[in-house]
């Protein structure tokens, strides 16, 4: 507060506000009144509040200065926990490189900063994420990390042994971010399975007539996709009861757009997610479904080459958009791009699976065999164009090439196809991508055994010409874990 000269009229003038002429022994007015005349000639100074003005480089003093008080306090700061996990997670929503996108996983994540606050199992998973983040690209784990998983995963078990709790919109969302959490931090012993059975269980059993803000929408949509995928390997989860209600409820039939919405002008049947959940129920006895198996192999089959011939297109509009504008410029069409990529690869990876299981009633077709060695080669090209967007934009390709893997087992082409999955392996170091592939593998050649064991007997039973037909059982085992080509 340093002091600014004032003026040096008497005591009284300056009381009256009068000009004091400082004439010694009295002003003149002091004079004329006959009063005291008291400080005239005197100097005086008045101190006014100043900003701190800090030290600045020389770099930064050639700078215009303000015309306005410089003001040098903190700026303002979140004033807690919540506000610090907003803080936090809007800063990863505003990365604009596609390799680390977190809306990549769905754009209704932009809507979840609104919400945080109002239920402690989201906020604990946004800042489970928001640490976790890190790992994405540094591909290390600190124990701060690890921590807040454990804590959103304590907190989200609480929220779902509470009824009113387990079924709201914010406690299905938090399940879905400590499930990329998972995904990152990687340490899974239970291979693909994640958390699907919980997420279909609410899925089935949620309110949807109550939730209808586009969030909601969008996050239903989004979320079901990945479950829907889970449920080939997985016999408990079944979602028929959730694509019913939604369609009934909400009219909605397509997939997320990321997989759908980007085919509007010519819907692709195939990636509907109903199309996709009816798949699930194929892989858990298909002995029963092989007509189905049949049918969706070939409408699958179909699909892709239409996709196929979309994403070529695809490829030069993304081109000519960076050689034409710059790469923040082209980030949309770059991001709408990788969605086609994404949609052709899970179709693709299902022709390779479906036509997996009909290698093993139709040994034989030498066109069936040929198409498996085809579609591995469409999964490879497909893996060398999206490892620019590795890990976060080409999350897709590790589940293609596990089953690439698996299609093409005795063949030089699997060599190819574990070479590449060790590009992605480096991306996560946790992860389990051969095991899985080995596992899926597997399971093929026990539905082979089991096929092979049942013709047998009908063989037998046709010898000592009983009579009667194979018994279903001897077909179809009662138990469907051990009828499930996955499993």
């Amino acid at each position: 507060m340093p002091g600014v000269p004032s003026g040096r009229g008497c005591e009284a003038c300056r009381k009256q506000k009068k000009k004091c002429d400082q004439v010694k022994p009295k002003c003149t007015r002091c004079k004329r009144l006959d009063i005291d005349c008291i400080g005239g000639g005197q100097q005086r100074y008045k101190f006014k509040e100043q900003n701190v003005i800090i030290a600045k480089s020389a770099k930064s003093q050639s700078a215009p200065k303000s015309v306005h008080p410089v003001c040098t306090g903190l700026l303002l700061q979140p004033s807690n926990e919540t506000a610090l996990v907003v803080s936090g997670f809007i800063s990863k929503l505003e990365v604009t490189d596609l390799r680390y996108d977190l809306t990549y996983y769905g754009d209704f994540l932009k809507d979840v900063p609104k919400r945080l606050g109002n239920n402690e199992a989201l906020d604990a998973s946004a800042s489970a994420l928001t640490c976790a983040y890190q790992s994405v690209y540094t591909r290390q784990q600190t124990p701060e990390m690890l921590d807040k998983y454990v804590h959103a995963l304590t907190t989200l078990r609480r929220y779902l042994k509470d009824p009113t709790k387990a079924y709201a919109a914010n406690t299905l969302c938090a399940i879905y971010l400590v499930e990329v959490c998972q995904s990152w931090l990687g340490k899974r012993d239970d291979y693909l399975i994640c958390h699907g059975e919980v997420i279909a269980h609410i899925l089935n059993t949620a309110p949807l007539e109550t939730w209808r803000h586009n969030f909601e929408l969008e996050m239903l949509i989004t979320i079901s996709a990945p479950v829907v995928l889970e449920s080939f390997i997985n016999p408990r989860i079944n979602l028929t009861p959730f694509f019913s209600k939604l369609a009934e409820v909400h009219a909605i039939q397509h997939g997320p757009s990321q997989l759908a919405g980007i085919y509007d002008n010519a819907p692709i049947e195939s990636i509907k997610l109903r199309s996709l959940a009816r798949i699930g129920v194929y892989f858990r006895d298909p002995e029963l479904h092989l007509p189905e198996i049949t049918s969706a192999y070939q409408e699958l089959r179909a699909d892709s080459t239409v996709m196929r011939h979309r994403l070529s297109e695809w490829d030069k509009i993304t081109k000519l958009s960076l050689a034409n504008n710059t790469p923040l410029q082209s980030y949309p069409i770059i991001k709408l791009h990788t969605h086609h990529q994404a949609a052709y690869g899970i179709v693709i990876s299902l022709v390779l699976l479906l036509g997996s299981i009909l290698n093993v009633f139709y040994p034989s077709d030498l066109a069936l065999a040929e198409d498996l060695i085809t579609f591995s080669d469409y999964v490879l090209g497909l893996a060398e164009n999206a490892k620019k967007y590795r890990p976060v934009g080409s999350g897709y390709m590790p589940f293609c090439l596990v089953t690439a893997w698996a299609a093409t087992d005795g063949t030089t082409k699997q060599i190819d196809v574990e070479k590449m999955i060790g590009d992605w392996q480096s991306d996560m170091p946790e992860a389990r991508w051969l095991d899985m592939a080995n596992w899926l593998k597997g399971n093929t050649e026990s539905l082979r055994l089991r096929w092979a064991i049942s013709q047998l007997e009908i063989s037998s039973d046709n010898f000592y010409d009983t009579g009667s037909a194979v018994e279903t059982e001897k077909l179809h085992p009662a138990d469907p874990m051990s009828s499930c080509v996955i499993l």
